[in-house]
């Protein structure tokens, strides 16, 4: 819960309103700190009020002056670390909590966190990364990327082939489309490496083939009531010195049993994991997870 000094800080910014149909700000004794010139005024967050005038976006500091006039495309997102995606003129770009342009607005995307001194951004419908100066440390040459649990490490696919890139552009692709590491957290990657190199064996070596595989997984239940939206994933592996496939399903649910009438309702998620040997069709391990999440809204 807030403290009594949250709370008084809380009182002291500025607050909305309105007159003859444009909006601006007061203090809490109403008295005028910005003039209602704009279309929106936004409740201060992160000491800061969003305003938007002839449909450009802006960032007002408690004094009233400006931290940065309306000229962005749209709402700037929540700073982080000091540092936010903001786009002008159709590209995107990281402006500094300090009202500052950290990088020029000439991207189709940036990827969010900008917690590490490498950024993942987009040009001409490709990724690639750069850093904090726009210089680029890998060639904009992927189609898709993706996070891992490695903070460090990134899930890319580059012409229909998956990859793997870490943050000094060291690459390792997988050769065939069922070859698909699961990174760890602590993986770099050498051990990607290592895991497709591993996997590349089990590949050459399995009997069982993957339509045997979706007839285990079905008759295991992992395939039951799956939306068209919870495609299940199937991967060959290395598990605890057996040569796999590894199926993996996650499913979501609405649910208000026990503690969720108390909530709208919260999401059931059960995430289920089988690994079946690659050469003998044996089962040697399932894993099933489920959690609650509380819908507030």
């Amino acid at each position: 819960m807030p403290t009594g000094e949250q709370n008084l800080y809380a009182q002291s910014l500025p607050i909305p309103f309105q007159k003859e149909g444009k909006w601006g700000y007061e203090t809490s004794d109403q008295k005028t700190l910005i003039k209602p010139i704009f279309d929106i005024a936004n409740p201060f967050h992160q000491s800061l009020g969003q305003v938007c005038k002839n449909g450009k976006w802006g960032l007002v500091k408690p004094n009233g002056k400006w931290l940065y006039k309306c000229r962005f495309d749209q709402r700037v997102e929540p700073f982080f670390q000091g540092r936010a995606r903001a786009k002008v003129g159709g590209k995107w770009g990281l402006i500094l909590s300090s009202g500052k342009k950290l990088l020029p607005f000439r991207y189709e995307g940036i990827l969010a966190p900008y917690t590490r001194d490498t950024i993942w951004a987009r040009k001409e419908s490709k990724w690639g990364l750069i850093d904090l100066f726009g210089n680029t440390l890998v060639d904009f040459q992927f189609d898709t990327i993706r996070r891992t649990p490695n903070v460090s490490i990134w899930e890319v696919v580059k012409d229909g082939r998956r990859g793997w890139v870490d943050s000094e552009g060291n690459v390792a692709f997988s050769s065939q489309p069922f070859l698909q590491p699961e990174v760890k957290a602590k993986d770099n990657i050498l051990a990607i490496r290592t895991h497709l190199e591993e996997g590349r064996r089990c590949w050459n070596n399995r009997l069982i083939k993957e339509e045997r595989v979706w007839e285990i997984a079905a008759a295991e239940g992992l395939l039951e009531a799956l939306s068209p939206f919870e495609d299940p994933e199937i991967r060959m592996v290395a598990w605890q010195g057996n040569c796999a496939w590894q199926i993996s399903t996650e499913q979501h649910r609405y649910t208000r049993e026990g503690k969720c009438r108390y909530t709208n309702g919260c999401t059931a998620v059960t995430k289920q994991r089988l690994w079946i040997d690659a050469v003998s069709g044996t089962i040697l391990h399932k894993e099933v997870k489920r959690a609650l999440f509380p819908n507030y809204e």
